[in-house]
């Protein structure tokens, strides 16, 4: 395909000016031919391999009705040059801000996160699941108000992950895994079919990562890395960013946790908190289940067997932990590989 430049016609649009570019090909700012006041961004694939992938973010984009998802205006793949016309945010996305102003504060960290979940929860209830949620895929307007944007990895749930088009930051042609690696969850990287929980699982990294400036590491939580956090922030972290069966089922689930923790908080956010349970009576399990549970000796809560720490308050609840040598994550007790770097484990004690 031939190389784009500023004075380009693409269908209805002049190109104005670059704005960057990925894996699958580059995002223009253009104006509209006759009415120059009508500003939008224009996508354009670089190789013919990828215009599937431009279908893709379209038809992603199309299906979502939010305030935070950039909206789509046009889209022709069959045109030479194929392209993908949206609404154009003047801003910042949200890797520029964290590279200039990290660790943002809890107050900002969080309205950034309440947006992210808003559009996460139309997206996952319109059946689309984003695979690439990442801080460049985040669009922070000169207002504050945060589009999500880059669906060209996603898919409606029922679709396998091997039928997905490659691209972006991280591709494997022959496992077909798609997406960006150091936001993506466990079972995204073992080529696995994916569903909502991964969205919520890299929803938990940028969490951790505007409240601390850096990505999570092992066992650590957002107060542990930064003291100015209060810990409920910790108890929707470990929830989103952790073993697949154990996360909140979808964006909206997440979401619904985040403000009830979130509310609880009558004095200044900043000011670390105790976690109070989720629910307001206890979890009611039979005798079977209470059997087969550690119970969290500060908060109450039943966890699983091999789970080493309590998943609502994060304290450790085993006497000997298990960690792997190679990134400090800690895997369960039969776990023979670690699901975060797929180091072998070797014996319960490696």
């Amino acid at each position: 395909m031939a190389k784009m430049k500023q004075g380009d016609r693409v269908g209805e649009y002049v190109l104005e000016g670059y704005l960057g570019g990925g894996g699958f090909g580059e995002v223009w700012r253009a104006c509209h031919h006759e009415w120059p006041d009508q500003v939008v961004a224009v996508k354009v694939p670089t190789d013919p391999q990828f215009v599937e992938t431009l279908r893709r973010d379209g038809w992603g984009i199309h299906k979502i009705d939010s305030p935070h998802v950039v909206k789509a205006f046009g889209m022709d793949v069959s045109a030479d040059p194929p392209y993908l016309v949206t609404e154009y945010v003047d801003g910042r996305n949200l890797r520029t801000i964290l590279q200039s102003d990290a660790p943002l504060g809890v107050k900002h960290a969080c309205e950034v996160m309440d947006q992210i979940l808003s559009a996460l929860s139309a997206a996952h209830a319109a059946g689309v699941v984003h695979r690439d949620l990442k801080p460049e895929n985040v669009l922070v307007s000169n207002g504050n108000v945060v589009k999500l944007t880059d669906f060209g990895l996603s898919y409606a749930a029922e679709l396998p992950t091997t039928s997905i088009a490659l691209s972006g930051q991280f591709a494997q042609g022959s496992g077909g895994i798609s997406g960006t690696l150091e936001y993506m969850a466990p079972e995204q990287r073992a080529g696995k079919d994916v569903d909502a929980r991964a969205d919520v699982y890299a929803c938990g990294i940028l969490l951790f990562e505007m409240l601390t400036g850096e990505r999570p590491s092992g066992a650590d939580t957002p107060s542990t890395a930064n003291p100015e956090v209060p810990r409920w922030c910790d108890v929707v972290f470990s929830r989103s960013y952790c073993r697949l069966a154990n996360r909140y089922p979808d964006a909206g689930a997440m979401a619904k946790d985040f403000h009830r923790q979130r509310d609880r908080i009558v004095v200044d956010v900043n000011e670390p908190m105790p976690v109070e349970p989720a629910d307001d009576s206890p979890p009611k399990l039979d005798l079977t289940t209470l059997q087969r549970s550690r119970l969290c000796p500060d908060c109450g809560q039943p966890n699983d067997a091999e789970n080493q720490f309590c998943t609502r308050c994060g304290r450790q609840i085993t006497e000997q932990l298990r960690r792997c040598a190679k990134c400090g994550a800690w895997p369960a007790p039969d776990d023979k590989f670690c699901i975060f770097c797929g180091k072998s484990l070797g014996t319960r004690n490696a």
